[in-house]
């Protein structure tokens, strides 16, 4: 139990860096890359769940139950996901005049986001609700689960997160170094780089099975301080892996500490409501900023810039609150009448 308050208090800071960062937008150029740190805890902490809920349930061992697992949850968000799409598909066709784009690129990209394959076409899927490529590959990611398992079963953990360390390091190199083009897709947005961390939280699951919880305060402090001032003195001059490393053992350090800065902090009651939510607001955030924006410039213009932004602020919270208490009274409803 208390391992999933950390886990849920871990997701709220997430999201709200993520939200931060989209932010940006009404303050250009002012924060750090906040959203690539909250995406990546995102990847991390999904694994970690799956490692943690089936390693040993015999239920993702092969790629039949990963693809129906993977079917199960693209079904179940996609009423949200596709209510998300279409005030964004509104604003293509009123503001970015969707005629002059052209019939085919249109079709293209309204059917790249219906199947849920932004992450594979970014120049299309980015078009719409930008913020769900992270569905695409989360999608992807359920798709290994297996594959993982495996790999896990066969050299252990500790060799196969060292091994998929490896991989990001000698990819990015590779990508910064070699290729030189599309940087942002090949080490950022794309699905089989991202199953990279995905399997590092499935193994940071796993282990977390047979560890019993102690006090880490020390080594977490000297964690958050040395990823804060990464994050705020040096933002983008380290490469994506150089984060994954930090966060993977932020994520440990959370999970399995027993101290105070793990129970006043990361179990903070606000934060794991927000945690709890994390999927709304990152499906709707984006489409509130987009409209409240509109609204705003139309009324005000250029000006009260900070009262926009926490203006705007809350309206995703209070979106994101309510389209969740629709969902559990939708839910209860439908239990209501299959207990009948």
């Amino acid at each position: 139990m208390q391992k999933m308050k950390c886990i849920q208090g871990i997701r709220g800071i997430a999201i709200f860096l993520i939200v931060l960062w989209h932010l940006n937008s009404v303050f250009p150029n002012c924060l750090p890359a906040f959203g690539d740190r909250g995406v990546e805890f995102f990847f991390l902490i999904s694994g970690f769940l799956i490692g943690l809920k089936y390693y040993d349930s015999g239920k993702m061992n092969s790629p039949r139950q990963t693809l129906r697992y993977a079917l199960i949850k693209g079904k179940k968000i996609y009423p949200l996901y596709l209510l998300t799409i279409v005030p964004m598909l509104v604003f293509l066709f009123k503001s970015w005049k969707a005629h002059e784009i052209g019939t085919v690129k249109l079709v293209s990209i309204i059917g790249v986001n219906l199947f849920y394959l932004q992450s594979w076409i970014p120049s299309e899927g980015w078009t719409l609700n930008g913020a769900t490529w992270f569905l695409s590959d989360l999608l992807f990611c359920y798709l290994t689960i297996f594959i993982f398992f495996r790999i896990i079963r066969k050299i252990g953990s500790k060799s196969t997160i060292v091994m998929l360390f490896l991989i990001e390091f000698i990819w990015e190199f590779f990508v910064l170094n070699c290729i030189q083009n599309q940087v942002a897709f090949l080490t950022y947005s794309i699905p089989v780089y991202r199953a990279l961390d995905f399997g590092i939280g499935i193994i940071l699951g796993v282990l977390s099975k047979c560890k019993e919880k102690k006090n880490l305060d020390g080594m977490l402090a000297l964690l958050l301080i040395v990823y804060v001032i990464m994050m705020v003195v040096f933002d983008k001059r380290f490469t994506y892996s150089i984060y994954h490393v930090v966060e993977t053992l932020l994520v440990w350090t959370i999970v399995m500490g027993s101290g105070s800065i793990s129970k006043h902090i990361f179990e903070n009651s606000l934060l794991v409501k927000l945690g709890n939510i994390s999927e709304v607001i990152f499906l709707t955030h984006l489409p509130v900023i987009t409209y409240m924006r509109i609204v705003w410039d139309k009324v005000f213009g250029n000006q009260y810039r900070f009262v926009e932004w926490i203006v705007i602020l809350l309206c995703i919270f209070v979106a994101a609150y309510s389209v969740s208490y629709i969902q559990k009274m939708i839910q209860v409803k439908k239990q209501c009448k299959s207990s009948l």
